[in-house]
């Protein structure tokens, strides 16, 4: 597989995902991003973001360049929803975003959409931090694992060979992710995106 402008880690997760044949974390390469981005933003604003990968959905996983000052490998990783919201930080780097992999595509977007409720009217809703405990996080593997033949072979795959370890607290880890970085929702509002 040709990296396509990827960095090394997630050009080597594509070429993995490629090489068991199956799509454990519903997860693909994007080859025409360029349009994509320029379809969900505008082609002003395509220059701060650069794909990394598609859901299923249609939402994108891209690095977020709002600093000019950080590589490519250091920005952090934003969800572009392609129904428009929640558009958020996931995580700060791609590390952190690989060791977010075992709970799919899907639990991430869940985990972020909950933040977004929450942080939009903390006394309307319950933390995502109480909200996914242990055994909520639990469930959402095993439902991963029930999903996909091909997880138990993705998910130690990311230890073994890209030396990424599953995040125990993947709420928390977003959460930072989203405290730690400007705010992608009240950014794409500034920069003219609804």
């Amino acid at each position: 597989m040709k990296n396509d402008g990827l960095t090394d880690l997630i050009a080597s997760l594509f070429e993995k995902i490629e090489d068991i044949g199956g799509n454990p974390i519903n997860f693909q390469i994007r080859r025409d991003s360029a349009k994509k981005i320029v379809s969900l933003l505008s082609s002003e604003l395509s220059q701060y973001f650069t794909v990394v990968g598609e859901h299923s959905s249609g939402s994108l996983v891209c690095y977020w360049k709002y600093d000019d000052g950080i590589s490519l490998e250091r920005s952090p990783l934003v969800w572009l929803d392609s129904e428009g919201t929640p558009n958020s930080v996931i995580a700060s780097n791609e590390r952190d975003f690989l060791s977010l992999l075992p709970y799919g595509l899907e639990g991430i977007y869940d985990f972020i959409s909950s933040w977004r409720f929450y942080n939009s009217k903390p006394d309307s809703y319950i933390s995502p931090l109480q909200k996914y405990d242990s055994a909520a996080l639990s469930e959402l593997i095993a439902m991963c694992r029930q999903e996909s033949m091909d997880y138990d072979s993705l998910i130690p795959w990311l230890n073994q060979s890209l030396g990424v370890e599953r995040c125990e607290d993947p709420v928390r880890l977003i959460g930072k992710a989203i405290d730690r970085h400007p705010d992608l929702e009240t950014w794409l509002k500034g920069k003219g995106v609804r």
